[in-house]
């Protein structure tokens, strides 16, 4: 059985920070189970993308950038490694303590980006 898998950067701009920028939020869909973490980068609502991305070409978009290009490497890297373990991927890991199921995937990828 094959699971879908897609990653999407969003941002809310209902929710701005003290300074007018909005977080930028990290979207993983698999097999119709969304989960959403923040990425820790904020960003002018008016120089964000619907594609997902940071417009300009200036220091803090091409940083902002590269950090989102890491964060889905990252997650597509572990993605591909636990379906060639367990040839489907749920959201929820197995991998996950028992108070931390509802993350799934997520919690799993910070625990190896942070080792």
């Amino acid at each position: 059985m094959k699971s879908t898998y897609r990653i999407l950067f969003l941002i809310r701009k209902r929710d701005l920070n003290k300074e007018g920028l909005a977080n930028v939020m990290v979207r993983i869909t698999i097999s119709g189970e969304q989960a959403e973490f923040s990425a820790k980068e904020f960003v002018k609502p008016e120089m964000w993308s619907p594609l997902g991305k940071v417009i300009g070409r200036t220091k803090e978009a091409q940083k902002i950038n590269d950090s989102l290009d890491k964060i889905k490497i990252a997650l597509d890297s572990h993605y591909k490694a636990i379906l060639e373990r367990e040839d489907y991927v749920h959201l929820i890991n197995y991998e996950t303590p028992i108070w931390a199921k509802r993350f799934g995937i997520i919690l799993y990828y910070l625990s190896m980006i942070l080792k």
